[in-house]
Parts: structure tokens; C-alpha cells; sequence
């Protein structure tokens, strides 16, 4: 995972990461910024936890996002897209007009449906393995504590 740490214009941390990885940033720069190093570091905790074994699984619920962590793996999901996908599974199949418009869509651009992410989810939905995330919120905290 590639990252880089900045500051913008008004002396704000600013986390940047590679195109794959956009909802991670979006998730440090929103929700998890230098009023939140408290927060932050018992996130470290609970990541050493679950590398250790003496954790299953652990979820943060933010304004914004959603972490969801277990031993293996990271992953951030946008609030948005987490109410779309439950009110999607919700209504009855009744859209025939949208389904058709899916099908003919899926035929051309399946490449974004990996992982069952649409292209509608890039910057909002992001997984990494667990070592990965430990590594990023490690140096996220050290750049903001400096």
C-alpha cells in the first residue's frame, strides 16, 4: 500500500493514498485526523489485539465511514454505500427499467465488479490485509503527533 502524508494550505494532515486504496484516505482525512489521536492509538491497540489472537473482529462507526477490521484484513466502506447496498437487498424487484439498464451495462464494464464493488463504490469501499493497515495507522499517528 502506498501512502504520503502532507499538509494542506491550511496546515491540515492530509493522507493520500494509491487509487485502490482512496477510501482509506478519504477515511484518515475525515474521520481521523489530529483530534482524533486518542481514538487512533486505541485503534493501534485493538489492531495489535487482533494480530495477536485475542481479538475475532473489531468495527468503528464513524460520521462518515465504517471500519470493519478482523485478524486478516481492513476494510472501509462509506456510510452511503453501506445504506445503499441494505435498502437495495430491502425493496422488492420491482425496477425492471434499472435491471435491464444493469445487464446491458455489466455486459461492457465488468472490470470494477470485483470483489462485488461497482464502479459507483471507487473512493468509498477499500480492503488491505491487516499487517498493511497496522503499518498505516502507525505512521499516520507518528505524522500527526510531529
Amino acid at each position: 500500500m502506498e501512502y504520503r502524508f502532507t499538509r494542506n494550505d491550511l496546515d491540515q494532515p492530509v493522507a493520500r493514498l494509491n487509487m485502490e486504496a482512496e477510501a482509506f484516505s478519504h477515511w484518515l482525512n475525515i474521520e481521523m485526523g489530529s483530534s482524533n489521536l486518542v481514538a487512533l492509538k486505541k485503534l493501534a491497540t485493538a489492531i495489535s489485539e487482533l494480530l495477536a489472537g485475542k481479538l475475532w473482529q473489531y468495527d468503528l462507526e464513524g460520521r462518515e465511514f465504517y471500519l470493519e477490521l478482523s485478524r486478516v484484513q481492513a476494510t472501509v466502506s462509506a456510510n452511503s454505500v453501506l445504506q445503499q447496498r441494505a435498502q437495495a437487498e430491502g425493496e422488492p424487484d420491482e425496477q425492471s427499467d434499472v435491471d435491464e439498464y444493469d445487464e446491458y451495462e455489466s455486459e461492457f464494464s465488468d472490470e470494477f465488479d470485483e470483489g462485488g464493488y461497482q464502479e459507483t463504490d471507487s473512493g468509498l469501499v477499500a480492503s488491505c490485509g491487516l499487517e498493511d493497515f497496522e503499518t498505516l495507522i502507525l505512521a499516520w499517528i507518528v505524522y500527526l503527533e510531529n
